[in-house]
């Protein structure tokens, strides 16, 4: 947020929660019991739970069974592994990501990863006067 100096500020931030009815009337489930195991593991490390987060914890997974190490750039998955810091883990790295998206691998994490029918988004709005 910038803020500019000498005038008066405003900031408000709105908290938008939504709630749709699960299958059949939407295409949502309920996750908060779910055995899926990205569900899970999103609870389990007190991270909200959205389809995107579920995605990347599919696909950090997927590093980290081609690599044996984690992806700095999406949520850690364990505390055990250890990030691809060094060249050749970097070059797995960056080759497996492109498998990921060839072999379509983000439509099977989709199906390990079900769309919330609850969702909490926030809203800013900012002001300035003076």
């Amino acid at each position: 947020i910038n803020v500019k100096s000498g005038s008066t500020s405003n900031i408000a931030i709105n908290k938008i929660f939504t709630s749709n009815l699960p299958k059949p009337y939407s295409n949502c489930e309920k996750v908060e019991n779910s055995n899926l195991i990205y569900v899970k593991r999103l609870f389990e490390l007190n991270t909200s739970y959205n389809h995107v987060n579920c995605i990347d914890l599919c696909y950090q997974q997927f590093i980290i069974d081609s690599c044996g190490c984690y992806d700095l750039d999406v949520m850690r998955l364990d505390d055990t592994t250890l990030p691809c810091l060094n060249r050749s883990q970097f070059k797995c790295y960056r080759d497996n990501l492109m498998k990921f998206v060839e072999m379509n691998k983000n439509f099977e994490c989709s199906k390990l990863c079900p769309f919330s029918c609850d969702s909490v988004d926030l809203e800013l709005t900012t002001s300035y006067s003076g």
